[in-house]
């Protein structure tokens, strides 16, 4: 049986994923010698980790859906 819902969790799994390769970028970018300095770097971690954030509330609540929809279906 496929349930359609696990394309929205792959769809914020593969986000997540993206979003912590973005973190890493960030923090990496952040060294003494970056021509942009460390705002833009701060700026963008700020912003990965509240898109990170988002998609653990995705992948929380399709678990919480795939949690009611399995005990209907018991």
């Amino acid at each position: 049986m496929n349930i359609p819902t696990t394309d929205m969790l792959h769809t914020a799994m593969n986000g997540l994923n993206r979003q912590f390769a973005s973190l890493n970028e960030d923090a990496l970018r952040m060294t003494p010698n970056n021509p942009e300095g460390f705002e833009k770097p701060l700026v963008d971690l700020n912003q990965h980790t509240i898109a990170a954030q988002v998609q653990l509330k995705a992948v929380k609540s399709w678990n919480e859906n795939i949690g009611r929809l399995l005990d209907i279906l018991a």
